[in-house]
């Protein structure tokens, strides 16, 4: 009778190999044969990890009882599912016993398996290998904790994941792992400390900064971007209206700060004017988008909706009456429309909406209101403005006319046109939207002023036109212009605000805010009170700037530090520095929002510059005699 015994596996190097052995008569004595099988690797093969892929050698020798090999004995291979192949797979012993063959594990790292049968003889044995993944990299995932950072914080970077070539996942803590780095190109952004399988990442500065692992011959990059860091009360948005200003913090809390004879600061008091920021009860806890200022009310855009405030004498606010409100109230906007952005004029009120569509409300002495039939009665709810076929993407109001920009870059207006500020090329008066004669590059950027309209073209160059009683075209004369003329600017800008009689822009290269036109009370912001019909720069030291924003004897911006900064007139505190009396020839800070102590001290830090200059006359603008009586005598401007 026969009996088969298996031995226990053998472990060499690490590495389970099989034993195979017949004990008692596996062959009869007459007929002596193999006794034993053994099977390991070759000599050459100790110490190795497998991997998948990766061919080995495998050697069997076969031998009789005393221990001699034994020829011509007949020997199959087979590999399990997903376990590769070996080769021959079918092999009889030499004459000292041995034969070789060539296993090349499978494609899927783990356990693969290797079936040894010797012929004839009952002998069979089971080989369980585990099988690493490939040396050769295939992919690596790299996981930030964060994509973005405020400048000074750290985070880790780690590896996610790290495969073959085959897909197989290397184990991250079980070594085996090919040499892993991290670094950056991009030192003034981040700094990366490497440790083990991660970095610890440090934000420098603001920018966008990539951090790269590699491992082996493959890599992967994650961006970051680190924003400045931005204290509590900081500035998204500043406005300057006619003698007083506007912003909105970056949690967007909206607060007002100036001149309130119509309760345009929206705060529901009944304080003629206020020097440093008061917030918005009524508005508390919405976030405001944006805000748009007039001479005697105001408007924002929050909660999917515009909301409006102050003189209310021709429905300029758009809640369907003519009561004042000194608190903001909500627009009563058509059935299905959304406004996302706003402007105002002296008396009249214009809304994008979502479509494309632009809606006007308030007084139409001028025909401001856009509606076909041209000038007319006040509205005090929103008309649509007639411009067949154009669909709108931003929108810039006027004193007495509104301009609206297609995304194609045309630019179309309406209302008064005494002045040529609708850029038709005559003053002829106009019945609904018209376009703008240009021959120059699409615009991309409008800034509707008193009596007179800018725009930015795509070519970086900027263009103005209508009056240009102070210089405030730009372009070196005091001729008014009813087609776009070139502004002679010191370079590209990104940016332009027209305002009472004068423009300000930022440059698109570095932030520098220029001005030109009229200067009583410092309103160009270049340390004089020259008037300039060419841009003069804004003598801001090391400041520089986001956004700027041209308002009557006034000016304002938002700095690249999130501060807001205003310069010119300030009998009514519209600096919002604290004080009520002088005037600033250069940007001074505008008192912090939040917190009475960053209030004192920025006001410390924000004394005017100079006494009170005296208030400059200037025209009366002709459209006063067009604006019914009761309201024209609630305006600065036509006083």
């Amino acid at each position: 009778m026969k009996s088969i015994r298996r031995l226990s596996a053998l472990v060499l190097a690490g590495v389970p190999l099989a034993a195979l052995s017949a004990c008692g008569d596996l062959l009869t004595d007459e007929a002596p044969g193999a006794r034993r099988v053994l099977v390991q690797l070759n000599e050459a093969e100790f110490g190795r990890t497998f991997h998948v892929a990766q061919p080995l050698r495998l050697e069997l020798f076969a031998s009789d009882q005393g221990g001699l090999g034994v020829g011509s004995v007949e020997v199959r291979w087979a590999a399990g599912e997903a376990s590769g192949t070996v080769q021959p797979d079918r092999e009889r012993t030499n004459g000292n016993g041995f034969l070789e063959a060539t296993w090349t594990p499978g494609n899927v790292a783990g356990r693969q398996r290797i079936y040894v049968e010797v012929m004839g003889t009952g002998m069979a044995d089971t080989l369980e290998v585990d099988v690493a993944p490939d040396t050769v990299v295939g992919s690596v995932d790299l996981r930030a904790d964060a994509d973005t950072m405020v400048a000074g914080e750290t985070q880790r970077v780690s590896l996610e994941r790290v495969a073959d070539r085959f897909g197989n996942a290397y184990n991250l803590t079980g070594g085996g792992l090919p040499a892993v780095s991290f670094s950056t190109p991009d030192t003034a952004v981040l700094d990366v400390s490497p440790s083990g399988l991660a970095a610890v990442v440090t934000a420098r500065a603001a920018g966008v900064g990539r951090v790269i692992a590699r491992v082996g011959s493959r890599a992967d990059t994650v961006a970051i971007t680190v924003r400045r860091f931005i204290a509590p009360g900081s500035f998204r948005v500043v406005r300057a209206g006619a003698y007083y200003s506007c912003g909105t913090t970056l949690p967007g809390a909206a607060h007002c700060w100036g001149d309130n004879a119509a309760g345009q600061l929206g705060t529901g008091g009944a304080e003629p004017s206020l020097s440093i920021p008061a917030a918005l009860r009524a508005l508390a806890g919405v976030a405001v988008e944006d805000l748009a200022l007039g001479e005697i009310h105001t408007c924002a855009v929050a909660a999917g909706g515009v909301w409006c405030w102050g003189d209310n004498s021709v429905g300029q606010l758009g809640d369907g009456t003519q009561d004042p409100r000194p608190e903001p109230v909500r627009v009563a906007a058509p059935a299905g429309v959304r406004f996302t952005s706003v402007g105002v004029g002296i008396v009249h009120t214009c809304a994008l909406a979502e479509d494309g569509g632009v809606w006007c409300w308030g007084d139409n002495s001028a025909g401001q209101l856009g509606a076909e039939a041209g000038p007319g009665d006040p509205s005090p709810q929103p008309v649509r403005v007639a411009a067949p076929g154009a669909v709108f993407s931003s929108l810039s109001v006027g004193a007495v006319h509104a301009c609206a920009l297609t995304a194609e870059g045309a630019a179309w207006c309406w209302g008064d046109n005494s002045t040529g500020q609708l850029g038709t090329g005559t003053v002829d008066a106009v019945a609904g939207a018209v376009a703008v004669e240009s021959a120059g590059a699409p615009f991309t950027q409008l800034g509707a002023g008193f009596l007179h309209t800018c725009a930015v073209r795509a070519s970086g160059t900027t263009a103005c036109w209508g009056d240009n009683s102070y210089g405030q075209l730009g372009n070196g004369s005091t001729e008014m212009s009813a087609s776009p003329v070139a502004v002679s600017g010191p370079g590209r800008f990104r940016q332009v605000s027209g305002g009472l009689y004068h423009t300000c822009a930022v440059t698109a290269e570095d932030g520098r805010a220029f001005c030109w036109g009229a200067n009583g009370s410092g309103r160009l912001g270049s340390g004089d009170e020259a008037d300039s019909p060419v841009p003069v720069e804004v003598r801001s030291g090391e400041i520089r700037f986001q956004s700027v924003d041209a308002g009557y004897e006034h000016s304002c911006a938002l700095g690249t530090d999130n501060e807001g900064y205003c310069w010119g007139r300030n009998s009514a505190g519209e600096l919002g520095t604290g004080f009520t009396s002088g005037a600033s020839l250069q940007p001074v800070r505008v008192s912090s929002p939040v917190a009475p102590a960053l209030r004192r001290a920025a006001a410390a830090h924000a004394a005017p510059t100079r006494a009170r200059s005296a208030a400059r006359a200037h025209p009366r603008p002709a459209v006063c005699g067009r604006i019914a009586g009761r309201t024209r005598g609630r305006l600065p401007s036509c006083r």
